[in-house]
């Protein structure tokens, strides 16, 4: 009220952290040693990553996404995360072992608003993956990872104007998988969310079930030289 603003006022997202130029990762990649063809490929279309992240991920691939700006608060929202195939029913055994955490934990997914609608009760719009939700019976063999032992799901929705990219990942994984949905765990390894590209390189580097890490426009695919 002092400045102005609207104290009602919705919040909308939560990438207020910082975000990183392709210049400067790419100057990250340099000083790691990394060799552009060797190690890592520029991909300057940004629906090619969404199209070539859906194929992994359809594949059982798990994948690292490393996006714009960080997010603020507990969750990861799609810039700092680890996405695993929703269909895939040891999806949360993979990200337990993957992130060296309790095997009893479970993952969380992320789904487009409007698919949210489909599968879960009672939701309009669930942004920052905070908020449990029961899974309808009909969905649940659906939703094979990423719910709780009682058939409830904690999810992240998104839109197209909240975080585009990933939206449009959804989507194509939507053709795949016939759900615009996917198993989303935090970036990190017994430590906290990854930050900067430096962090990123060196998680991804100790998470061996890792196949490769989008990051920015770029895609370092995992090889002895990390």
């Amino acid at each position: 009220e002092v400045y102005g603003f609207n104290p009602m006022d919705k919040m909308q997202e939560a990438y207020y952290g910082p975000s990183y130029s392709d210049k400067e990762i790419k100057e990250t990649l340099d000083r790691f040693g990394l060799q552009e063809g060797r190690d890592y490929v520029h991909v300057a279309d940004k629906s090619r990553i969404a199209t070539i992240t859906a194929d992994l991920i359809f594949q059982d691939k798990v994948v690292a996404w490393f996006e714009n700006g960080s997010e603020l608060g507990p969750r990861a929202l799609g810039n700092r995360s680890i996405l695993l195939n929703l269909c895939d029913p040891q999806a949360n055994a993979k990200a337990n072992r993957i992130k060296g955490r309790q095997p009893w934990r479970p993952s969380a997914l992320t789904i487009t608003k409007e698919e949210a609608r489909i599968h879960l009760k009672d939701i309009d719009e669930a942004p920052f993956m905070v908020v449990s939700y029961e899974i309808y019976e009909d969905k649940q063999k659906v939703i094979a990872a990423g719910k709780h032992i009682d058939g409830s799901t904690r999810p992240q929705t998104v839109t197209k104007e909240s975080s585009f990219l990933f939206w449009e990942m959804l989507n194509h994984l939507k053709l795949k998988t016939g759900t615009a949905a996917v198993v989303n765990t935090s970036f990190n390894k017994r430590e906290p969310i990854v930050l900067s590209p430096e962090e990123a390189l060196y998680t991804f580097k100790y998470m061996e079930d890792v196949v490769c890490l989008f990051f920015g426009n770029f895609l370092i695919i995992r090889s002895p030289n990390l």
